[in-house]
């Protein structure tokens, strides 16, 4: 990554946290952002401030 940044809002705010998945094959894709971005960058993590991870992890990341 270019600039320490979260992936899916953009934010610039430490601490910086990495969510992983277990299968990159598994994610279907589908409208959420979170599944595109991984797709598209062929990846199982996604760099995410803190308040970004933990609505991933309540379901409730837009």
């Amino acid at each position: 990554m270019a600039a320490p940044q979260c992936e899916y809002c953009s934010a610039r705010i430490d601490p910086f946290e990495v969510h992983h998945v277990r299968k990159l094959k598994d994610i279907k894709a589908d409208t959420a952002l979170w599944k595109k971005l991984m797709i598209a960058r062929n990846r199982k993590t996604l760099v995410l401030c803190q308040t970004c991870h933990i609505n991933f992890h309540r379901g409730t990341l837009p």
